[in-house]
């Protein structure tokens, strides 16, 4: 049985279609799980239980505004997070999990990449390093990623450009995946989406 602990939702982010996702892709995969969906207020406790996988899906502004003023990624918080995954957790940050975080965080330093900003929504496509590719209406996302350090497996599309869209690599003892898409429930549920995010949830179980 794995362990999943997630926080999900942001101003921009609504919370129960992006449960309704996780729930989705968890009863996919081939192992059992336990799946809990929790908050910031009890994410330090979450992670001092070591569940098998974290999935952060949330920006660090708690209100619309100034980022400084409204962030929730505490110093005690980003020292846990670093220490979660160093340890051996896994962290799967998604979408807006990447976005807002600043870049002297250990949250950053985990990531080895950040959001940067996004044009209108309009038709992304994703391709992935064998030339397979899927498209949807997304929020194309900009991204700026260490790229030496961390194995790039996914690449975005659009009349606005191309970005990075998808990296995972170890740190310490333990793994990080980092996901852009999607913005809309549509998108998440996207078949290939969905598959391409299953495969790599699967990475983290691999043997260390």
């Amino acid at each position: 049985m794995k362990k999943v602990v997630s926080i999900l939702g942001d101003p921009y982010h609504p919370h129960e279609p992006l449960v309704q996702f996780i729930q989705t892709i968890l009863k996919q995969l081939p192992q059992k799980t336990y799946w809990k969906d929790s908050g910031i207020e009890e994410l330090g406790k979450e992670l001092g239980d070591k569940p098998d996988l974290v999935i952060l899906s949330k920006e660090n502004r708690l209100s619309l505004g100034d980022v400084v003023k409204n962030m929730w990624l505490t110093k005690e918080l980003d020292h846990a997070l670093e220490n979660y995954v160093a340890e051996g957790g896994n962290l799967l940050a998604l979408h807006s999990g990447l976005s807002c975080y600043p870049e002297t965080s250990r949250y950053h330093q985990l990531l080895k990449g950040r959001f940067v900003h996004h044009p209108k929504q309009t038709q992304v496509t994703y391709q992935l390093t064998d030339g397979t590719s899927f498209s949807f209406y997304d929020e194309h996302y900009f991204t700026q990623v260490k790229q030496e350090e961390t194995e790039i497996f996914l690449r975005s599309f659009s009349i606005y450009g191309e970005s990075l869209a998808a990296w995972r690599h170890s740190y310490g003892k333990g793994k990080v995946l980092c996901y852009t898409p999607a913005h809309s429930l549509a998108g998440m549920l996207e078949d290939m989406n969905q598959r391409t995010l299953i495969e790599n949830i699967l990475w983290f179980f691999e043997s260390k």
